[in-house]
């Protein structure tokens, strides 16, 4: 069940992230935020699609780097509305595009620990846990004729 609850969150996200990006048509820099925005809708409709995805290194190293640069822009943003605002932040576009940014941090750093979740995750089922692989793993401590030595050491290291 959580488990399609976060898959749909993720396609809630890619659809948000993808009319952010529709909207930007009458920006001035409308090339600029399209790609702000059309990054993580593909990051976040592959999530949707397959959830350990974000185990892939191409994936992370991509959401890290476009999260990089998603912080980079909502410090210059901050620094330039603190400087400059007059008023409520929301009424200016920029205060609008700080939020995005920071909504956007925000989501692509979940989708980044949910790769920990994914692999870590293990279900108790009758003295055994079942990882995301479906390779049965004893419980240190319970009598499994298939366990090994090694098995409960790598038990031991997570």
């Amino acid at each position: 069940m959580a488990g399609r609850l976060w898959r749909l969150c993720n396609l809630l996200m890619a659809a948000f992230f993808g009319l952010a990006a529709a909207v930007q048509v009458n920006d001035p820099d409308a090339g600029l935020w399209t790609v702000v925005y059309l990054v993580p809708a593909a990051l976040t409709l592959l999530v949707s699609i397959n959830p350990s995805i974000t185990d892939n290194g191409f994936w992370r190293s991509l959401c890290d780097l476009h999260s990089a640069g998603c912080i980079v822009g909502t410090i210059a943003l901050a620094c330039s509305l603190f400087a400059y605002a007059q008023g409520n932040i929301l009424h200016q576009e920029e205060g609008r595009e700080l939020f995005g940014l920071v909504i956007i941090t925000i989501w692509m750093s979940l989708c980044r620990s949910s790769a920990k979740c994914v692999l870590k995750t293990a279900t108790s089922r009758r003295g055994h846990y079942y990882s995301s692989a479906s390779h049965r793993i004893s419980v240190p401590g319970k009598q499994n004729p298939h366990s090994s030595p090694a098995t409960v050491s790598m038990i031991h290291r997570y």
